[in-house]
């Protein structure tokens, strides 16, 4: 089955060169052996006669590149050792291992047991050295630790796809013919390619590793980089990278009152043309080893910010209540004001219509959750994108989580594609500013 696999590869478009470099191979061989031959018997004539001499002499050549023995010449060739200092070792090994850990989820095809090596080349690389071997150079320590994860990803990447069976094939087992593969110089094309690879891998990793590609496309294009969507995902995938995707939202706490008295005001007008207009509210819950504790939320629909919250171990209408009054405290509320919720207990208590006296209250439809959707998606995707991948042990590292990510990346930094793919915080300052300058020009 590998034997078949690899020559399927072998024969691709792609690879039309390797074969005719394997061709050619073969003839130098033959005529080798033939004038060895000639030299020993004069009586041989038949060039067919050298040709499958040859033929088999470099067949045996490539067994032994393809076996375990390649794979260890190989790493003698290019000077590439285990680790042994015990500092250097510690400080790459945890980060290969995060990356390998990350790479093996994402593509399985990925070999088990892949081992880490190093040379002293002064040159920033890594190469695959064999099948189950990477190798990085002593100069890869001095990069910053997105760069080493971008090229053990690349590295990762072709060990899936089984690349270093085909450099074998080609090489065999020169020395010469390896190292000028390893020192090949990389065209103008190939250093753009690895640039905005370093720095798709800069922004996924500063989004919390949650964005996909029409995000990193937008972000690219804020800094000058022309590219296609496609383009960078092809790229991503090269990389073994991609969004966080989980299955849609759900409902996570039903409704109880079912009262016709409670309007749907807001009747799914989910785009507001100022902030301040329409809030929408929900809670949900968070697993942690301790037991579940709530989320409770106050978005504001302009700018989809979140501009209230708060955790609690029970779901009870005061914190429901801690939250308005939070988002009353923090926004400016003399217009008129929506706010938007479902018709679960907290939201229909006397304690909330107390709290929400000067405002329009407005509930989804009976059973409906669609009608809150954008504080529904919200709850989805801060446990997508950040919550899921933590072993949560108790409230505090709940909050420690929720906190980041809300105050650090959500508001401040997560593009949107309701916002023109800017934060939040950016897009109301860009309405700020722009109302600010039509008033002035208006009196």
């Amino acid at each position: 089955m590998y034997i078949v696999d690899l020559g399927k590869r072998l024969f691709h478009k792609n690879n039309i060169p390797v074969l005719l470099y394997l061709v050619l191979n073969v003839f130098v061989s033959a005529i080798f052996i033939g004038l060895l031959e000639d030299m020993f018997d004069p009586q041989i004539e038949s060039y067919s006669t050298y040709l499958v001499h040859g033929l088999i002499a470099y067949m045996i050549s490539l067994l032994i590149a393809l076996s375990p023995i390649g794979e260890v010449i190989m790493r003698i060739q290019t000077g590439c050792e285990l680790i042994d200092d015990e500092n250097t070792l510690n400080y790459i090994q945890s980060i290969f291992e995060e990356v390998y850990k990350e790479a093996r989820e994402k593509n399985p095809e990925i070999p088990e047991n892949v081992q880490l090596y190093m040379n002293n080349e002064m040159e920033a690389n890594a190469f695959a050295t064999g099948r189950k071997t990477l190798c990085i150079t002593k100069e890869m320590l001095a990069m910053p630790k997105n760069y080493i994860k971008a090229a053990l990803s690349h590295e990762f990447g072709h060990l899936a796809h089984k690349d270093t069976d085909l450099v074998m094939l080609v090489l065999g087992v020169s020395r010469s013919g390896y190292l000028a593969w390893f020192h090949h110089v990389p065209s103008d094309t190939e250093k753009r390619r690895k640039a905005v690879k370093a720095k798709i891998q800069d922004i996924y990793d500063d989004s919390k590793q949650s964005y996909g590609a029409p995000k990193i496309t937008v972000e690219l294009r804020k800094t000058g980089e022309v590219i296609s969507e496609r383009t960078v995902g092809t790229y991503m995938r090269q990389m073994g990278i991609r969004a966080q995707w989980s299955k849609p939202w759900t409902i996570t706490i039903k409704d109880s009152d079912f009262s016709t008295e409670l309007q749907n005001i807001l009747d799914e007008q989910f785009n507001p043309d100022r902030p301040n207009a329409v809030w929408c509210s929900d809670s949900t819950y968070i697993w942690t080893i301790d037991g579940f504790v709530y989320l409770t939320s106050v978005m504001d629909l302009f700018s989809r910010k979140i501009i209230a919250w708060t955790l609690s171990e029970t779901l009870e209408v005061s914190c429901v209540i801690d939250t308005i009054n939070k988002a009353k405290a923090r926004r400016n509320i003399d217009q008129p004001l929506i706010i938007h919720s479902d018709r679960g207990s907290q939201y229909v208590a006397k304690e909330y219509k107390k709290a929400t006296e000067n405002m329009q209250r407005s509930y989804s439809k009976k059973a409906f959750p669609w009608d809150n959707a954008c504080i529904e998606s919200f709850h989805s995707i801060i446990k997508r994108e950040w919550l899921n991948r933590f072993k949560i042990r108790d409230y505090k590292q709940a909050y420690q989580l929720i906190f980041e990510y809300l105050e650090a990346f959500y508001n401040t930094k997560r593009i949107h594609s309701h916002c023109n793919y800017m934060s939040p915080n950016e897009f109301e300052r860009v309405y700020e500013r722009t109302h600010t300058e039509a008033e002035f020009l208006a009196g």
